[in-house]
């Protein structure tokens, strides 16, 4: 997101638009990170995960 920022393009992807859930947000940040090649550490995939479970229907 900061690239896309950098570049002075929107920084509201369409992607993020058509999110439901709030677990669609974590699964999108997770896929963001996997793009730029940055590592989720311990405590911050922990903390995701819990995001996740916790916005189930």
């Amino acid at each position: 997101m900061e690239r896309r920022i950098d570049r002075q393009e929107p920084a509201v992807t369409r992607k993020s638009r058509d999110a439901k859930r709030f677990r669609d947000l974590v699964a999108l940040h997770r896929q963001d990170m996997a793009e730029v090649g940055g590592r989720i550490g311990r405590s911050k995939g922990f903390c995701l995960t819990a995001l996740d479970e916790g916005s189930a229907p």
